[in-house]
């Protein structure tokens, strides 16, 4: 009941008019989606520890100023035990950027549930990892986007990401994905593609001034054969 009552209060402060934004670009930006189920490059990253599944709250804070942002996200499990807490820095300049990512999730040992990374202090080792990514985004005129992504706390693995916008559509925007493992890894058994992602978004209207965003993806990994439908809301502060 608790965190149903938490996930609600969330929806709502992030459904209300934000004044957070004092200039063009520097500010706070509330959001969170609302999803069937957690998807990570391939993965079904948000299993309980008994294995069960569950749709998931993802909240977003994020604060830029210039050419610097910062971030926290997160996503629980809603009927399930999975959590999970990240915080990133990053820096872009003209289509290209460099960040750090915190990954710090809920793990299970004879003390019971444990947190890796913020409330035990940053790059703790329980449930936590590290991460830098180089990477382009073309932006509208240049829908393209690419990164090289490696793992150098807890893990050494790399993914590397490219994908395409079809923004011309403007009713229904669509995404297609392509991630891989260069060699074997905690991503896969061996080297190769393990992420293929198609998502489709659309505007449900209320009124003239209420909207919810949606989209649906379809995500497909190669090494485990495994195909993934996943569906969500968007709630925003802007």
């Amino acid at each position: 009941m608790g965190k149903a009552v938490k996930i609600i209060f969330a929806v709502i402060l992030l459904l209300q008019p934000s004044n957070l934004f004092s200039q063009e670009g520097n500010g706070i930006k509330l959001g969170a989606d609302l999803v069937n189920r957690y998807l990570w490059r391939g993965i079904e990253n948000g299993l309980g520890f008994d294995g069960s599944r569950s749709f998931h709250f993802q909240p977003t804070v994020i604060g830029t100023y210039k050419n610097l942002e910062v971030g926290y996200w997160g996503s629980f499990g809603i009927s399930n035990s999975y959590s999970e807490y990240d915080l990133w820095a990053k820096y872009s300049r003209n289509q290209f950027f460099i960040s750090i990512l915190n990954y710090n999730q809920s793990v299970e040992n004879k003390y019971g549930t444990q947190h890796g990374g913020h409330f035990n202090g940053l790059f703790s080792s329980a449930g936590s990892y590290a991460e830098v990514t180089l990477g382009y985004d073309g932006g509208i005129k240049f829908p393209l986007y690419a990164s090289y992504n490696k793992f150098f706390y807890n893990d050494d693995a790399t993914y590397l990401e490219a994908g395409y916008r079809f923004n011309t559509h403007k009713l229904f925007p669509m995404d297609f994905t392509v991630g891989m493992t260069p060699q074997a890894s905690s991503y896969g058994e061996k080297a190769g593609v393990m992420n293929l992602g198609f998502k489709v978004a659309y505007d449900i209207k209320f009124s003239e001034k209420f909207k919810v965003p949606v989209f649906a993806s379809v995500i497909d990994n190669p090494q485990t054969e495994e195909t993934y439908f996943v569906f969500g809301l968007t709630f925003s502060s802007k």
